[in-house]
């Protein structure tokens, strides 16, 4: 019996009084969970739409939950390996450690470093694509991410997107720079990356 059916039968029973709403829907919910580990099949994944199509029909679901299946089945092809979902989660772990790494701003020390403001300033706007201003700053994991998207965007400038990578890196770069020398003492953008002020 598949899950469709067994939610045809169910709702059978809340109309004949058997089971109580409460039951239904706990049921309903449950059923509607383990549907999650979908078919590769297209064809199958388009009978389940039809199916729970028919179920909204007959008010057994709400719209509410026939959109969330249908999202299901469209999005995802298959259900991943438990293999798969850890390296996944390895991977979402890592990739969100690295982004706190960019974004961390460091805390002021209230010293004044040996970094020159204008020199970081020049630096991002006219060589910003390769990351250099934040070389310079020791901001090394932003740097390199702005090199490593500057390199693909080169690489991937054979088709167009290419280009619109190494523009946007551009721009962030350029705008770095304006931020550093637009700066003043105690802002983010006039600190190091050990927290030393930028000197004038």
């Amino acid at each position: 019996m598949t899950q469709i059916d067994e939610l045809k039968s169910y709702k059978k029973l809340l109309d004949e009084g058997v089971i109580t709403q409460e039951e239904f829907d706990t049921k309903k919910k449950e059923l509607l969970v383990d549907s999650s580990t979908l078919k590769d099949s297209a064809s199958v994944q388009i009978d389940e739409i039809k199916n729970y199509k028919n179920l909204l029909d007959e008010g057994v679901i709400t719209q509410e939950e026939f959109d969330k299946k249908k999202y299901e089945l469209l999005s995802k092809r298959y259900a991943p390996s438990s293999n798969q979902s850890m390296n996944a989660q390895n991977f979402t772990a890592n990739a969100e450690g690295f982004i706190q790494s960019v974004k961390t701003v460091p805390t002021q020390t209230g010293n004044i470093g040996t970094k020159s403001k204008i020199a970081a300033g020049l630096l991002g706007i006219f060589l910003g694509i390769f990351g250099v201003h934040n070389f310079y700053l020791g901001y090394t994991s932003k740097a390199v991410l702005q090199l490593v998207l500057s390199i693909i965007g080169i690489i991937l400038s054979i088709i167009i997107i290419g280009v619109f990578m190494f523009v946007a890196v551009e721009i962030w770069g350029f705008i770095e720079g304006i931020m550093i020398l637009a700066s003043s003492t105690g802002s983010r953008w006039h600190l190091d990356a050990s927290g030393n002020e930028l000197r004038d």
